[in-house]
């Protein structure tokens, strides 16, 4: 992410069910050839969809929308790039602008922007910017701990997203509030910073948690199915009927009747 955040963050053309395309492109702010951009990736993605018939190629455009993370009353409602064709006429080329600020994190939810939660740091940043105060930082932890993180795990928890899901985009905020806010002193001294790194801490030791538990259960699962396979051929089977019960591997079998 470049540092004056006037570039594009990101872009992504998104398939349903191999037939619904969609595609997003998240801009911090309207500038003269964002139009040019999707018109382009949605021309580039078309080409890999189109149908040929005997007479003409049908290009299949994915549906696209323009996210502006930031706005003020000069962005518009939707962009417009008009297409001329000479002696076949003109075409409007409308595409719908989501103004991202506009929305409340429950909005965000309803319309499943899971994806955008680590984004809504920005919604104070004109104000930190003005005020870098007390204040202000406390604001900014209540939107991270009690607004962000929280839909995120609430997300998790109706099944909406993975716990790895998690992890990864709380792991995007704490880039972003880096990026954002990680040289304000006031914050530091605050412990904004901090929360969002305890955070994490406790995730991913969640997560070795459940790696190690599985490991475990795993381990035990096959202990058992080993000694079932000595069972059978100290019951007077051979090798190969065991592996053909078991499904373990006749070498293995082999290997526990030289153990007897």
């Amino acid at each position: 992410m470049k540092n004056s955040l006037e570039k594009t963050i990101a872009d992504t053309i998104i398939t349903v069910n191999d037939a619904e395309r969609f595609h997003a492109e998240v801009q911090i702010n309207n500038d003269n050839t964002i139009a040019l951009r999707v018109l382009d990736y949605g021309y580039q993605d078309a080409l890999k969809y189109r149908k040929t018939e005997t007479d003409k190629i049908i290009l299949e455009f994915p549906q696209s929308k323009i996210i502006f993370l930031e706005h003020n009353a000069n962005t518009p409602d939707e962009v417009v790039f008009e297409l001329h064709f000479k002696n076949q006429g003109s075409f409007a080329y409308k595409i719908p602008a989501m103004k991202f600020l506009d929305y409340s994190i429950d909005e965000l939810n309803k319309q499943q922007l899971v994806i955008l939660l680590p984004l809504y740091l920005l919604k104070l940043r004109r104000e930190i910017e003005k005020e870098q105060s007390t204040e202000n930082a406390v604001k900014l932890k209540s939107l991270i701990n009690d607004g962000i993180i929280k839909s995120i795990e609430d997300n998790e928890k109706a099944g909406n997203i993975t716990h790895e899901d998690t992890i990864v985009l709380i792991g995007l905020l704490e880039k972003l509030y880096t990026h954002l806010y990680g040289k304000i002193k006031k914050f530091k001294a605050e412990g904004v910073k901090d929360m969002l790194s305890q955070k994490l801490i406790l995730e991913t030791d969640r997560i070795l948690y459940d790696r190690d538990r599985l490991i475990f259960e795993k381990n035990k699962a096959e202990e058992k199915i080993y000694d079932v396979a000595k069972n059978l051929l100290n019951s007077g089977m051979t090798a190969e009927q065991v592996a053909k019960f078991t499904k373990l591997p006749l070498s293995k079998i082999k290997g526990l009747q030289t153990q007897k």
